[in-house]
């Protein structure tokens, strides 16, 4: 496997990138500084189909990761989350690009949430409010609670894998080590299928508590 560390691509990279893109964005909880960088050189890797893997380590690189792959994606986005947290997914970009994608591309969104109980759409989960309201809508998204005995309930790491060759899988959900790729067919299939089985066995349809108390 060809993984480029951030270290050395960040040396390859750093002239030709300097000032490409925004250094900040918002989320519900706090003010991320975005590794201009990393980002830009993240958005050439996406574009050109690269099919090398990258390490990402951090919550800024894991945005600029989901940026990229919801901005590149034509089918299908399949999240496998803790709970979608707004650290990272209260990105206003990010959320642009992902009802860009659903909207405008008619593409297809599947989240299954690996903690459920974590999710509060009611205090400032926007990602999460938006894709309710785009289901809501009848648009192409499912969102799934993983039950007990669902076989991702108690993995240790999370992952997302779109349109057959892309990738990020977070081997550290708390440190947000993870690796990437934008094209991996052979990892993206095995992805897809582990995603598929926990997402159509032992899993139920995600509905808010606000939304189960006026049931």
């Amino acid at each position: 496997m060809d993984v480029l560390p951030i270290k050395k691509w960040r040396a390859l990279h750093s002239s030709e990138t300097k000032g490409s893109v925004d250094m900040t964005h918002t989320t519900a909880t706090q003010v991320v500084t975005v590794d201009v960088e990393y980002e830009a050189f993240v958005a050439r890797l996406a574009e050109e189909k690269d099919e090398r893997t990258i390490s990402n380590s951090s919550k800024s690189h894991a945005l600029s990761i989901l940026r990229s792959v919801f901005r590149s994606a034509q089918e299908y986005v399949k999240i496998f989350s803790g709970s979608l947290s707004p650290d990272v997914y209260n990105d206003e970009t990010l959320i642009h690009e992902m009802k860009k994608f659903v909207n405008d591309r008619k593409g297809n969104v599947q989240v299954l949430i690996q903690n459920p109980a974590d999710l509060q759409p009611d205090v400032g989960n926007k990602f999460l409010v938006e894709l309710l309201a785009l289901r809501e809508a009848g648009r192409e998204v499912k969102i799934n609670e993983a039950l007990d005995q669902n076989h991702l309930k108690d993995a240790e790491m999370h992952f997302l894998v779109s349109d057959d060759r892309m990738y990020r899988i977070e081997v550290n959900i708390k440190k947000h080590t993870a690796v990437s790729s934008f094209n991996d067919a052979q990892r993206a299939a095995r992805l897809k299928g582990v995603f598929d089985d926990g997402n159509n066995e032992h899993a139920n349809s995600y509905k808010p508590a606000l939304e189960l108390a006026s049931a």
